[in-house]
Protein backbone atom coordinates (compact mmCIF):
# COMPACT_ATOMS: atom_id res chain seq x y z
CA UNK A 1 0.00 0.00 0.00
CA UNK A 2 1.48 3.60 -1.01
CA UNK A 3 2.17 5.66 1.52
CA UNK A 4 0.70 9.12 2.06
CA UNK A 5 4.17 11.33 1.41
CA UNK A 6 4.25 9.12 -1.68
CA UNK A 7 3.05 11.77 -4.77
CA UNK A 8 1.71 8.19 -6.03
CA UNK A 9 -1.07 7.77 -3.13
CA UNK A 10 -2.21 11.33 -3.85
CA UNK A 11 -2.30 10.72 -7.54
CA UNK A 12 -4.56 8.00 -7.16
CA UNK A 13 -6.95 9.41 -4.83
CA UNK A 14 -6.86 12.49 -6.48
CA UNK A 15 -8.25 10.40 -10.05
CA UNK A 16 -10.99 8.36 -7.80
CA UNK A 17 -12.61 12.14 -6.27
CA UNK A 18 -11.97 13.14 -9.84
CA UNK A 19 -14.11 10.19 -11.14
CA UNK A 20 -16.22 10.58 -8.31
CA UNK A 21 -16.70 14.34 -9.50
CA UNK A 22 -15.14 15.86 -6.20
CA UNK A 23 -13.30 18.08 -7.87
CA UNK A 24 -12.29 20.48 -5.13
CA UNK A 25 -11.14 17.22 -3.68
CA UNK A 26 -9.31 16.36 -6.90
CA UNK A 27 -7.68 19.75 -6.89
CA UNK A 28 -6.46 19.43 -3.04
CA UNK A 29 -4.81 16.34 -4.02
CA UNK A 30 -3.13 17.04 -7.20
CA UNK A 31 -1.92 19.84 -5.54
CA UNK A 32 -0.30 17.29 -2.77
CA UNK A 33 1.25 15.14 -5.52
CA UNK A 34 2.78 18.85 -7.18
CA UNK A 35 4.21 19.97 -3.54
CA UNK A 36 5.89 16.38 -3.03
CA UNK A 37 6.84 16.56 -6.51
CA UNK A 38 7.37 19.50 -8.63
CA UNK A 39 7.83 17.70 -11.68
CA UNK A 40 4.94 15.47 -11.57
CA UNK A 41 3.34 16.00 -15.16
CA UNK A 42 0.37 13.60 -14.86
CA UNK A 43 -0.60 15.77 -11.76
CA UNK A 44 -0.57 19.15 -13.80
CA UNK A 45 -2.16 17.63 -16.54
CA UNK A 46 -5.51 16.48 -14.65
CA UNK A 47 -5.52 19.74 -12.36
CA UNK A 48 -5.29 21.73 -15.50
CA UNK A 49 -8.37 19.85 -16.99
CA UNK A 50 -10.01 20.23 -13.76
CA UNK A 51 -9.30 23.74 -13.56
CA UNK A 52 -10.69 24.43 -17.36
CA UNK A 53 -13.96 22.43 -16.48
CA UNK A 54 -14.73 24.60 -13.81
CA UNK A 55 -13.98 27.52 -15.72
CA UNK A 56 -10.71 28.90 -14.14
CA UNK A 57 -9.15 28.90 -17.38
CA UNK A 58 -5.82 31.00 -16.05
CA UNK A 59 -4.79 28.49 -13.85
CA UNK A 60 -5.80 25.73 -16.27
CA UNK A 61 -3.04 27.29 -18.79
CA UNK A 62 -0.58 28.00 -15.91
CA UNK A 63 -0.67 24.08 -15.26
CA UNK A 64 -0.44 23.19 -18.91
CA UNK A 65 2.67 25.86 -19.38
CA UNK A 66 3.96 24.59 -16.76
CA UNK A 67 3.91 20.61 -18.26
CA UNK A 68 5.67 22.11 -21.08
CA UNK A 69 8.24 23.61 -19.34
CA UNK A 70 8.93 20.51 -17.63
CA UNK A 71 9.22 18.54 -21.16
CA UNK A 72 11.75 21.35 -22.23
CA UNK A 73 13.99 20.72 -19.39
CA UNK A 74 14.08 17.28 -19.69
CA UNK A 75 14.90 17.25 -23.20
CA UNK A 76 17.50 19.86 -22.45
CA UNK A 77 18.97 17.70 -19.53
CA UNK A 78 18.75 14.47 -22.03
CA UNK A 79 20.61 16.49 -25.04
CA UNK A 80 23.39 17.79 -22.64
CA UNK A 81 24.03 14.78 -20.76
CA UNK A 82 24.49 13.08 -24.43
CA UNK A 83 27.02 15.53 -25.19
CA UNK A 84 29.17 14.72 -22.43
CA UNK A 85 29.29 11.22 -24.22
CA UNK A 86 32.64 11.45 -27.08
CA UNK A 87 31.14 7.82 -28.52
CA UNK A 88 27.69 9.71 -28.95
CA UNK A 89 28.81 13.04 -29.81
CA UNK A 90 27.75 13.24 -33.12
CA UNK A 91 24.79 11.35 -32.32
CA UNK A 92 24.13 14.01 -29.88
CA UNK A 93 24.41 17.15 -32.03
CA UNK A 94 22.11 15.50 -34.50
CA UNK A 95 19.46 14.61 -32.16
CA UNK A 96 19.57 17.90 -30.18
CA UNK A 97 19.08 19.81 -34.35
CA UNK A 98 16.03 17.56 -34.03
CA UNK A 99 14.66 17.80 -31.04
CA UNK A 100 15.43 22.28 -31.35
CA UNK A 101 13.19 21.69 -34.81
CA UNK A 102 10.47 20.09 -32.87
CA UNK A 103 9.77 23.93 -31.45
CA UNK A 104 10.54 25.88 -34.44
CA UNK A 105 9.88 23.88 -37.40
CA UNK A 106 6.62 23.27 -39.39
CA UNK A 107 7.06 19.75 -39.85
CA UNK A 108 7.05 16.73 -38.22
CA UNK A 109 7.89 13.14 -39.06
CA UNK A 110 5.61 10.64 -38.30
CA UNK A 111 7.26 6.93 -37.34
CA UNK A 112 6.77 5.89 -40.79
CA UNK A 113 8.60 8.74 -41.62
CA UNK A 114 5.59 10.52 -44.00
CA UNK A 115 6.28 14.18 -43.38
CA UNK A 116 3.31 15.88 -42.28
CA UNK A 117 3.45 19.43 -42.22
CA UNK A 118 1.54 22.56 -40.74
CA UNK A 119 1.87 25.40 -43.00
CA UNK A 120 1.12 28.71 -42.37
CA UNK A 121 -1.25 30.72 -45.18
CA UNK A 122 -2.26 34.01 -45.77
CA UNK A 123 -5.88 34.50 -44.89
CA UNK A 124 -7.85 37.36 -46.01
CA UNK A 125 -10.49 38.45 -43.86
CA UNK A 126 -14.34 38.28 -45.66
CA UNK A 127 -16.96 39.00 -42.99
CA UNK A 128 -17.87 39.67 -39.26
CA UNK A 129 -20.60 38.35 -37.40
CA UNK A 130 -21.86 40.51 -34.64
CA UNK A 131 -24.16 39.93 -31.76
CA UNK A 132 -22.44 37.75 -29.42
CA UNK A 133 -21.88 39.97 -25.87
CA UNK A 134 -19.90 36.56 -24.38
CA UNK A 135 -16.93 34.65 -25.83
CA UNK A 136 -17.96 32.41 -28.70
CA UNK A 137 -16.90 28.48 -27.60
CA UNK A 138 -19.14 26.74 -30.10
CA UNK A 139 -19.37 27.10 -33.64
CA UNK A 140 -20.53 24.46 -36.53
CA UNK A 141 -21.01 24.84 -40.27
CA UNK A 142 -23.64 23.13 -42.63
CA UNK A 143 -22.26 21.13 -45.15
CA UNK A 144 -22.94 22.93 -47.86
CA UNK A 145 -21.08 26.35 -46.53
CA UNK A 146 -24.96 28.20 -46.44
CA UNK A 147 -25.62 28.63 -42.52
CA UNK A 148 -23.50 28.87 -39.28
CA UNK A 149 -24.68 27.84 -35.88
CA UNK A 150 -22.66 29.73 -33.10
CA UNK A 151 -23.26 29.54 -28.75
CA UNK A 152 -21.45 32.14 -26.53
CA UNK A 153 -21.74 29.90 -23.32
CA UNK A 154 -25.28 30.30 -23.01
CA UNK A 155 -28.37 28.29 -23.78
CA UNK A 156 -29.12 29.91 -26.98
CA UNK A 157 -27.63 29.36 -30.45
CA UNK A 158 -27.56 31.93 -32.89
CA UNK A 159 -28.11 30.81 -36.58
CA UNK A 160 -26.02 33.04 -39.24
CA UNK A 161 -26.70 33.35 -43.36
CA UNK A 162 -22.63 33.04 -44.53
CA UNK A 163 -23.91 34.90 -47.79
CA UNK A 164 -25.33 38.02 -46.01
CA UNK A 165 -23.59 37.88 -42.88
CA UNK A 166 -27.22 38.55 -41.11
CA UNK A 167 -28.60 36.25 -38.01
CA UNK A 168 -31.32 34.35 -39.14
CA UNK A 169 -32.81 33.54 -36.05
CA UNK A 170 -32.16 32.44 -32.19
CA UNK A 171 -32.88 28.74 -31.18
CA UNK A 172 -34.00 29.33 -27.35
CA UNK A 173 -35.64 25.98 -26.20
CA UNK A 174 -32.71 24.26 -23.79
CA UNK A 175 -32.55 25.48 -20.17
CA UNK A 176 -29.29 25.36 -19.80
CA UNK A 177 -25.53 25.97 -21.32
CA UNK A 178 -25.36 24.48 -24.68
CA UNK A 179 -22.49 22.08 -25.16
CA UNK A 180 -22.25 20.65 -28.37
CA UNK A 181 -23.21 21.14 -31.97
CA UNK A 182 -23.72 19.20 -34.96
CA UNK A 183 -25.55 19.27 -38.66
CA UNK A 184 -26.53 16.49 -40.51
CA UNK A 185 -25.31 15.76 -43.63
CA UNK A 186 -28.10 16.11 -45.40
CA UNK A 187 -28.33 20.32 -44.27
CA UNK A 188 -31.66 19.83 -43.26
CA UNK A 189 -31.42 19.65 -39.11
CA UNK A 190 -29.11 21.11 -36.64
CA UNK A 191 -28.84 19.17 -33.10
CA UNK A 192 -27.64 20.20 -29.93
CA UNK A 193 -26.71 18.73 -26.65
CA UNK A 194 -26.62 20.98 -23.68
CA UNK A 195 -26.20 20.71 -20.10
CA UNK A 196 -29.89 20.12 -19.10
CA UNK A 197 -29.71 16.59 -19.84
CA UNK A 198 -31.91 17.03 -23.31
CA UNK A 199 -30.81 16.80 -27.09
CA UNK A 200 -32.95 18.38 -29.56
CA UNK A 201 -32.86 18.32 -33.59
CA UNK A 202 -34.19 21.43 -35.30
CA UNK A 203 -35.77 21.94 -38.05
CA UNK A 204 -33.69 23.88 -40.72
CA UNK A 205 -36.70 25.08 -42.53
CA UNK A 206 -39.39 26.14 -39.64
CA UNK A 207 -36.47 26.53 -37.30
CA UNK A 208 -38.40 24.30 -34.61
CA UNK A 209 -36.97 21.90 -32.37
CA UNK A 210 -37.88 18.62 -31.19
CA UNK A 211 -36.34 17.26 -28.07
CA UNK A 212 -35.08 13.52 -28.42
CA UNK A 213 -33.68 13.37 -25.34
CA UNK A 214 -36.09 12.89 -22.18
CA UNK A 215 -35.56 11.94 -18.58
CA UNK A 216 -36.96 7.94 -18.82
CA UNK A 217 -34.64 7.37 -21.76
CA UNK A 218 -31.90 9.92 -22.00
CA UNK A 219 -29.13 11.01 -20.10
CA UNK A 220 -29.34 11.94 -16.73
CA UNK A 221 -26.39 14.50 -16.53
CA UNK A 222 -25.46 17.29 -19.22
CA UNK A 223 -25.03 16.23 -23.05
CA UNK A 224 -20.87 16.71 -23.33
CA UNK A 225 -20.69 15.71 -27.14
CA UNK A 226 -22.16 13.85 -30.24
CA UNK A 227 -21.93 12.77 -33.80
CA UNK A 228 -24.41 12.19 -36.85
CA UNK A 229 -24.09 9.13 -39.34
CA UNK A 230 -23.44 10.06 -42.52
CA UNK A 231 -26.84 8.40 -43.57
CA UNK A 232 -28.47 10.09 -41.01
CA UNK A 233 -29.59 7.35 -39.35
CA UNK A 234 -27.62 6.97 -36.23
CA UNK A 235 -27.00 9.56 -33.50
CA UNK A 236 -24.43 8.71 -30.98
CA UNK A 237 -23.92 10.81 -27.51
CA UNK A 238 -21.87 11.30 -24.50
CA UNK A 239 -22.39 12.72 -21.21
CA UNK A 240 -21.04 13.45 -17.74
CA UNK A 241 -23.35 10.19 -16.58
CA UNK A 242 -20.50 8.16 -17.66
CA UNK A 243 -22.20 6.94 -20.35
CA UNK A 244 -23.05 7.07 -24.56
CA UNK A 245 -25.99 6.33 -26.21
CA UNK A 246 -26.82 5.09 -29.74
CA UNK A 247 -29.76 6.32 -30.85
CA UNK A 248 -31.98 5.95 -33.96
CA UNK A 249 -32.87 9.12 -36.53
CA UNK A 250 -35.49 6.50 -38.51
CA UNK A 251 -37.42 5.23 -35.30
CA UNK A 252 -38.86 6.20 -31.85
CA UNK A 253 -37.44 3.52 -30.32
CA UNK A 254 -35.15 3.98 -26.89
CA UNK A 255 -31.42 4.72 -27.40
CA UNK A 256 -29.12 1.70 -26.35
CA UNK A 257 -26.74 3.01 -24.02
CA UNK A 258 -23.29 1.63 -23.21
CA UNK A 259 -22.53 1.80 -19.50
CA UNK A 260 -19.02 0.96 -18.07
CA UNK A 261 -17.05 3.93 -18.62
CA UNK A 262 -14.94 5.39 -15.75
CA UNK A 263 -15.48 8.97 -16.58
CA UNK A 264 -17.33 11.28 -18.17
CA UNK A 265 -17.29 11.29 -21.85
CA UNK A 266 -15.52 14.35 -23.52
CA UNK A 267 -15.25 13.26 -27.80
CA UNK A 268 -17.33 10.86 -29.89
CA UNK A 269 -16.74 10.15 -33.72
CA UNK A 270 -18.64 7.89 -36.37
CA UNK A 271 -16.44 5.98 -38.79
CA UNK A 272 -17.38 7.42 -42.38
CA UNK A 273 -18.76 4.14 -43.68
CA UNK A 274 -21.40 4.46 -40.47
CA UNK A 275 -20.20 0.47 -39.47
CA UNK A 276 -18.44 1.71 -36.01
CA UNK A 277 -18.26 4.81 -33.54
CA UNK A 278 -15.13 5.69 -30.97
CA UNK A 279 -16.07 7.18 -27.66
CA UNK A 280 -13.01 9.24 -25.18
CA UNK A 281 -12.32 11.00 -22.40
CA UNK A 282 -10.23 11.19 -19.27
CA UNK A 283 -9.68 7.06 -19.28
CA UNK A 284 -6.94 5.11 -20.91
CA UNK A 285 -8.55 3.50 -23.16
CA UNK A 286 -10.53 4.43 -26.03
CA UNK A 287 -13.18 1.75 -27.49
CA UNK A 288 -13.98 1.58 -30.45
CA UNK A 289 -17.65 -0.25 -30.60
CA UNK A 290 -19.80 -1.55 -33.61
CA UNK A 291 -22.33 0.89 -34.07
CA UNK A 292 -25.33 -1.43 -34.53
CA UNK A 293 -24.64 -3.17 -31.43
CA UNK A 294 -22.47 -1.27 -29.05
CA UNK A 295 -20.12 -4.40 -29.06
CA UNK A 296 -16.24 -3.59 -28.50
CA UNK A 297 -14.23 -3.98 -31.42
CA UNK A 298 -11.10 -2.88 -30.38
CA UNK A 299 -9.41 -1.14 -27.45
CA UNK A 300 -6.75 1.38 -27.96
CA UNK A 301 -4.22 2.28 -25.12
CA UNK A 302 -3.71 5.63 -24.58
CA UNK A 303 -1.40 8.12 -22.41
CA UNK A 304 -3.18 11.07 -22.43
CA UNK A 305 -7.07 11.99 -21.61
CA UNK A 306 -8.93 12.93 -24.94
CA UNK A 307 -10.69 15.87 -25.63
CA UNK A 308 -11.36 15.17 -29.47
CA UNK A 309 -11.56 12.61 -31.81
CA UNK A 310 -11.79 12.20 -36.13
CA UNK A 311 -12.05 9.44 -38.48
CA UNK A 312 -9.89 10.35 -41.62
CA UNK A 313 -12.73 10.12 -44.73
CA UNK A 314 -11.05 7.10 -45.88
CA UNK A 315 -11.69 4.76 -42.65
CA UNK A 316 -7.97 4.52 -42.60
CA UNK A 317 -7.37 6.65 -39.74
CA UNK A 318 -8.33 7.57 -36.19
CA UNK A 319 -7.05 11.16 -34.87
CA UNK A 320 -7.06 11.69 -31.08
CA UNK A 321 -6.18 15.42 -29.69
CA UNK A 322 -6.21 15.63 -25.62
CA UNK A 323 -4.31 17.33 -22.31
CA UNK A 324 -1.04 16.50 -23.69
CA UNK A 325 -1.71 19.00 -26.90
CA UNK A 326 -0.13 16.40 -29.11
CA UNK A 327 -2.56 15.44 -32.09
CA UNK A 328 -1.99 11.35 -32.78
CA UNK A 329 -2.52 9.33 -35.65
CA UNK A 330 -3.81 5.66 -35.26
CA UNK A 331 -4.53 2.52 -37.63
CA UNK A 332 -7.36 1.89 -35.73
CA UNK A 333 -7.80 -1.45 -37.76
CA UNK A 334 -4.33 -2.84 -35.59
CA UNK A 335 -4.33 -0.42 -32.61
CA UNK A 336 -0.55 0.96 -33.88
CA UNK A 337 0.15 4.80 -32.98
CA UNK A 338 1.87 5.77 -36.38
CA UNK A 339 2.57 9.33 -35.68
CA UNK A 340 2.12 12.66 -33.18
CA UNK A 341 1.72 16.24 -34.68
CA UNK A 342 3.46 18.96 -31.46
CA UNK A 343 3.16 22.85 -31.46
CA UNK A 344 0.00 23.52 -29.41
CA UNK A 345 0.32 25.00 -26.28
CA UNK A 346 -3.12 24.78 -25.21
CA UNK A 347 -5.45 22.02 -24.71
CA UNK A 348 -6.82 20.27 -28.49
CA UNK A 349 -10.54 21.07 -28.32
CA UNK A 350 -11.59 20.01 -32.24
CA UNK A 351 -10.35 17.90 -35.02
CA UNK A 352 -11.28 18.01 -38.88
CA UNK A 353 -10.34 16.61 -42.01
CA UNK A 354 -11.03 18.52 -45.23
CA UNK A 355 -10.07 18.33 -48.82
CA UNK A 356 -10.71 14.77 -49.22
CA UNK A 357 -8.76 13.81 -46.08
CA UNK A 358 -5.71 15.64 -47.26
CA UNK A 359 -6.04 18.44 -44.95
CA UNK A 360 -6.31 18.18 -40.90
CA UNK A 361 -7.35 21.11 -38.77
CA UNK A 362 -6.86 20.98 -35.40
CA UNK A 363 -8.23 23.50 -32.87
CA UNK A 364 -6.93 25.04 -29.70
CA UNK A 365 -8.13 26.75 -26.83
CA UNK A 366 -6.37 30.53 -27.38
CA UNK A 367 -4.05 30.00 -30.03
CA UNK A 368 -4.70 30.19 -33.72
CA UNK A 369 -5.90 27.45 -35.67
CA UNK A 370 -3.39 24.99 -37.20
CA UNK A 371 -3.51 22.69 -40.76
CA UNK A 372 -1.55 20.04 -41.28
CA UNK A 373 -0.60 18.95 -44.60
CA UNK A 374 -1.32 14.65 -44.01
Amino acid sequence: MLKKANPDFHYQQGTIYAEAEQYEDAIDEFSKVIRLDKNYIKAYQYRGFIFSKLGYENRANADFRTVDEIKLKETYKQSSSNVNDKNNQSYSQQEQTSKNQEYTSPTNRTKNNTDVTNFVRKWNFVQQLKGHFNPVNLVAISPNSQILASVAKSKNIKLWNLSTGYQITLLSQHKSVVRCLKFTPDNQYLISGSDDKTIIIWDLNKYKGTILSRQKNGHTQGVLTLDISSDCKYLVSGSADKTTKIWSLTSTRDPYTLTGYRTEILATSISPNGDFFVAGGMETFLRIRCLDTGKIVRSIKINSGVTSLAFSPDNQLLVTGGLDRIVRLWNWHTGEEIGQLTGHLETISQLLFRDNGKELISISYHEPVKIWNV
